[in-house]
């Protein structure tokens, strides 16, 4: 499973029904520059601490997060993750949210596509 998701170009992460991180691929690590900290066992919140670069993107994640889980359904939303070493990258985000039986929040699945070329190349057709 670990090949699997390190293979994909994708964000992929898992949550535990409190937010806090699971498990990350590579792409996701590399992109929230998280390759040497111990993410797992932490929120969002607790990440934005390791880096005030990214601060503003965790905490936004933190509470896109609870509006996947208050719908109690797969939403699906643009966002836009800033870079140390470019301009910001914008990706389609889908977050499923997965609950007991009885309700109570299980985990949450993130998996986010790049899609800043397109981005891009939209907001140079509507120049015409």
């Amino acid at each position: 499973m670990r090949t699997l998701i390190n293979a994909m170009p994708d964000i992929v992460a898992f949550k535990d029904g409190e937010g806090r991180w699971l498990e990350a691929n590579r792409f996701d690590l590399q992109l929230f520059q998280l390759e040497s900290v111990d993410y797992r066992g932490k929120k969002d919140s607790d990440l934005a601490a390791f880096s005030s670069f990214y601060r503003e993107a965790f905490l936004a994640c933190e509470e896109s997060d609870e509006l996947a889980w208050q719908a109690r359904k797969p939403s699906r939303a643009d966002e836009t993750i800033p870079r140390p070493d470019g301009p910001p990258m914008v990706f389609d985000i889908i977050k499923v949210p997965m609950f007991y039986p009885d309700g109570r929040r299980k985990g949450l699945v993130v998996v986010g596509r790049d899609i800043t070329e397109r981005k891009l190349a939209e907001a140079e057709l509507k120049k015409y």
